[in-house]
């Protein structure tokens, strides 16, 4: 008898591994493997664009996204800097400019502007220095932060309409830009990281 009981328990054992085993495997016979979030999802996870550095020779640098087309205008004789930031997906453009001027400071450039009468106008800073952002919301909707410099006008100017894309970019360019020595100006373009002084608002508005 129990002979009997101990081969009906082995028996059930048995039979019970292989039906777990079998309610573990697919339609194909092969026991399914884990899947990725990517092969849940459909779609793979996107990666940030790598930040480059832009090196002017007209003495300044900043950080912009690499996935941006950037041309420095070289068949442009009247300004020392003019540099076109685009992007194939987003309309829109930003420029960093460096002009000759007559204004002696940043104060007497915006009150000589036309262009930025009746703007807000906002005290910041640009590579640490003194500077002001005008805000346009005209006709013309753009915004442009500007500072005199050892003699020059430097100018980040964003035709952006508010795009998120564009307000983002044209924020870390302005963070990131800043003045060389003279012993370290070069004429060289090249990808890698900045830091020391940034670009930092108040809010103080005229």
């Amino acid at each position: 008898m129990k002979k009997i009981i101990i081969g009906v328990i082995a028996f059930a054992v048995v039979f019970g591994g292989i039906i777990y085993i079998l309610s573990g495997r697919n339609n194909t016979g092969k026991i399914p493997t884990p899947q990725s979030a990517t092969e849940k999802t459909g779609s793979n996870i996107p990666t940030q664009a790598p930040e480059l550095i832009w090196d002017d020779p007209a003495g300044f640098t900043f950080r912009y996204s690499g996935g941006l087309n950037i041309n420095n205008h070289e068949e442009d004789p009247d300004n020392y800097a003019h540099v076109e930031l685009t992007s194939p997906t987003n309309p829109g453009n930003i420029i960093v400019w460096a002009k000759d001027t007559t204004a002696a400071d940043v104060t007497a450039w915006v009150r000589t502007e036309k262009e930025f009468q009746g703007a807000n106008v906002i005290d910041t800073t640009l590579g640490g220095q003194p500077a002001k952002k005008i805000i346009l919301t005209g006709t013309v909707k753009k915004t442009v932060t500007g500072i005199v410099y050892d003699g020059l006008l430097f100018m980040i100017e964003g035709n952006t309409s508010g795009d998120t894309f564009w307000t983002s970019e044209y924020q870390k360019i302005g963070d990131s830009f800043r003045f060389k020595p003279p012993d370290t100006q070069t004429s060289d373009t090249s990808g890698g990281n900045s830091s020391g002084g940034g670009y930092d608002e108040e809010e103080t508005v005229e």
